[in-house]
């Protein structure tokens, strides 16, 4: 059983809470012109305390908001309905498996997302994958890290990386990797269910994808470090414009250079080496 609540607010506002939910622990999250929507089980909703912290933030931002309950067979149903692909600087499609192929797209990317996030919607995985196209991949060795669809390890063995691990801790997120992976024919990805510590005897990777949230990024700034060859590249999203003096001053003492930034909204998305 799944439990959705809806939160009715726009603008600036609707980004930060956003990014909050994701941070309290829901699994999905969909933006509307009017609204943020916020999926998780109902095992982890009880466990989390999401309703009193749902309650919270609507006492703090001032919005109303409503939750209901669905069958897992029709919260899948409503991502069917509401599930258009997205194009990306003419160059990469995302779609579900019900949308017709596109054989002119030099990416064409399946994703039937089923609680999982990752889907080019967002500002966040837009802006992953418009920088991975800019980007030189071939033969390199790339970590996913909290890989939710796996949309990113997938772009990243279609631009010719050699060794993708996609690595996620949420149960949903794995199985959902596992199948998109079989959707997309992908053959030099490993779907890995874990943190950070469980890749510690692993080969250094050339590169991490992380599109995350902000306090995971904090929390992994020496991990990451460690698990990247010298020189190797760290491309982030899930951090707002607020939060980046601290995610700057943190990586740079823990070794790391700034390179690009890019902003979508209030989103950010930066490139350390």
């Amino acid at each position: 059983m799944i439990r959705v609540v809806t939160c009715y607010l726009t603008g600036s506002e609707a980004e930060m809470v956003s990014a909050l939910l994701m941070e309290a622990g829901f699994e999905g999250i969909e933006e509307q012109v009017d609204a943020v929507k916020a999926y998780v089980t109902i095992e982890a909703a009880d466990q989390l305390d999401l309703e009193g912290h749902i309650a919270a933030l609507a006492a703090q931002f001032g919005f109303t908001y409503e939750w209901e309950t669905l069958e897992e067979e029709n919260w899948n149903a409503r991502w069917e309905a509401d599930f258009q692909p997205v194009a990306i600087e003419g160059r990469c499609q995302v779609r579900a498996s019900f949308h017709p192929a596109q054989p002119e797209w030099p990416h064409d990317i399946v994703i039937n997302p089923k609680m999982s996030f990752g889907t080019g919607h967002h500002a966040t995985t837009y802006q992953m994958i418009q920088r991975m196209l800019e980007l030189e991949w071939s033969g390199k060795r790339i970590l996913d890290f909290g890989s939710g669809t796996a949309v990113l390890a997938i772009l990243a063995e279609q631009l010719g990386a050699a060794e993708v691990d996609a690595i996620d801790n949420d149960a949903w997120a794995f199985e959902n990797a596992k199948e998109n992976l079989n959707l997309n024919h992908a053959q030099h990805i490993r779907p890995l269910m874990g943190t950070l510590s469980d890749l510690v005897q692993e080969s250094p990777y050339d590169a991490v994808l992380a599109n995350i949230n902000r306090q995971v990024l904090l929390d992994s700034a020496q991990d990451l470090r460690q698990l990247l060859a010298p020189g190797g590249l760290l491309l982030m999203s899930g951090l707002l414009d607020t939060d980046k003096e601290r995610v700057l001053e943190l990586y740079r003492n823990n070794g790391f250079s700034l390179v690009w930034e890019g902003q979508q909204e209030q989103w950010l998305c930066l490139q350390f080496e």
